[in-house]
């Protein structure tokens, strides 16, 4: 019986609730434990907010840096100037429009960007473009964007920046080729008064050449493109002629001759064999170019050529370049209607950019080289059959250091129809800026991002 009665007696225990004080000391516990835990919930809730919006404001810096690049500084300031920069997602809140703006700052002074003819001040230290109330993912950001010209203007005219092995031909002409296919001028002409001498001098048995001068060198850069709407190439031709007058002395007298020589010389572009007469740079069926992106063929876009002039203290009395752009753009760079939606710049986009850069000669001092460039003649001729093109060069431009105006040169029409489109001929002398884009809060200093990077007009 007693057994039985302290059986009974334990199970009436385990039925029992909990007392006050266990309570108490249960939410303690749970507290303890809770609270730290709440605590990282709402700072990651806090860390993923701040994320999204470093995140947002960044999309709105890049963007902003990418749509830069397709456009000149003087369309740039411009657009800023009539709200119509498209780099941007602008409010459709007329209560909260966006507004954009842009100034030429020169001496720490905002100015209007545009001379009185409505051309870019090019003399300014940096552009600056605002732009207010832009939004991404539906929250409102404020843009600051500094574009400052590299130092060294004359190098960064040269510069390579931004070049797309895809849709770029570049032909560089090294300083060094006039030179070598003047030395085989020189050569050929003294060759041929070996071997005729016999017949200008029968009686005669030696003869000593005494000097060569060179006179009339000209140098012909010819570019064709071709393009049938699927195929696009380039092909170069580098032409050098000149008249080389060799005085000699036989042993019975003295004698002069004048040679006009040629020579086809297309060595030292992109290896090409030397003597070559003719060399494809750029063929989309058959170099990187031919690689499919998103699942297109890649398509020229633009065309450069970089070269070193030839000069009369260099090359004699008479010296010129002539540089010949034939274009037959059928099919890719036909002209599209208003409406009509470009494909990506993977498939490439009209019209198609020329840039024609002449390079400062290292071999000269500043004084030979601003002589130079005041008596440089260079002539620009071409034509184009269909599509759209836009030359862009710096040859109007003395590359000396605090060099003088050159001789304007003579550019040829090359676009020849009403089919020409953009701004035709134009005078680079910066081509690369360092543009600084600065994110905020709409209406504040708060800054959330901040891009860095370099873009060519």
């Amino acid at each position: 019986m007693k057994v039985g009665v302290c059986v009974k007696s334990k199970q009436k225990m385990n039925h029992k609730g909990m007392t006050l004080v266990e309570v108490i000391v249960a939410m303690a516990i749970l507290a303890i434990v809770i609270t730290p835990t709440l605590r990282i919930f709402a700072s990651a809730s806090g860390t993923n907010l701040e994320s999204r919006k470093r995140q947002r404001a960044t999309s709105v810096a890049e963007g902003t840096m990418e749509s830069m690049k397709a456009y000149t500084m003087e369309q740039l300031c411009n657009q800023f100037k009539v709200n119509g920069f498209k780099g941007v997602v602008q409010s459709t809140d007329s209560g909260r429009p966006t507004t954009m703006n842009a100034w030429a700052v020169k001496g720490g002074v905002d100015e209007y960007p545009f001379r009185s003819d409505g051309s870019l001040k090019k003399d300014a230290d940096c552009y600056k473009m605002q732009a207010r109330n832009v939004i991404s993912e539906g929250q409102y950001y404020d843009v600051d964007i500094l574009a400052t010209p590299s130092p060294g203007y004359v190098a960064d005219v040269l510069s390579m920046e931004n070049m797309n092995a895809y849709s770029d031909a570049i032909i560089s002409l090294s300083e060094s080729s006039a030179y070598t296919a003047k030395t085989a001028l020189v050569t050929k002409a003294k060759k041929e008064l070996d071997d005729n001498f016999s017949s200008y001098h029968p009686t005669a048995t030696s003869h000593t050449i005494d000097t060569v001068t060179v006179s009339d060198f000209k140098r012909e850069i010819s570019m064709a493109v071709t393009d049938d709407g699927t195929v696009q190439k380039v092909v170069l031709k580098v032409n050098y002629s000149c008249k080389a007058q060799v005085d000699y002395t036989y042993n019975s007298g003295t004698g002069s001759r004048t040679y006009d020589q040629t020579v086809l010389n297309c060595q030292e572009v992109l290896d090409a064999v030397s003597g070559a007469t003719e060399l494809a740079v750029y063929d989309n069926t058959d170099t990187i170019a031919g690689e499919e992106i998103n699942g297109k063929r890649a398509k020229l876009h633009h065309l450069y050529l970089y070269y070193f002039p030839v000069y009369n203290s260099e090359f004699g009395s008479g010296a010129r370049d002539e540089i010949k752009l034939d274009a037959s753009l059928t099919g890719l760079y036909a002209q599209l209607p208003a409406t009509s939606v470009k494909d990506s710049e993977a498939r490439g986009y009209g019209p198609l950019q020329i840039t024609i850069a002449k390079q400062k000669a290292m071999v000269l001092t500043d004084v030979q080289l601003n002589s130079g460039e005041i008596n440089y003649d260079v002539n620009v001729s071409g034509s184009l059959s269909g599509g759209e093109m836009e030359l862009h060069t710096n040859l109007r431009e003395n590359l000396a250091p605090a060099g003088s105006m050159i001789t304007p040169p003579s550019i040829s029409s090359i676009f020849g129809s009403a089919e020409t489109i953009g701004d035709g001929v134009l005078d680079r002398v910066v081509l690369l800026y360092n543009v600084e884009i600065y994110v905020y809060e709409a209406g504040t200093t708060n800054e959330v991002a901040k891009f860095i990077g370099t873009m060519n007009e």
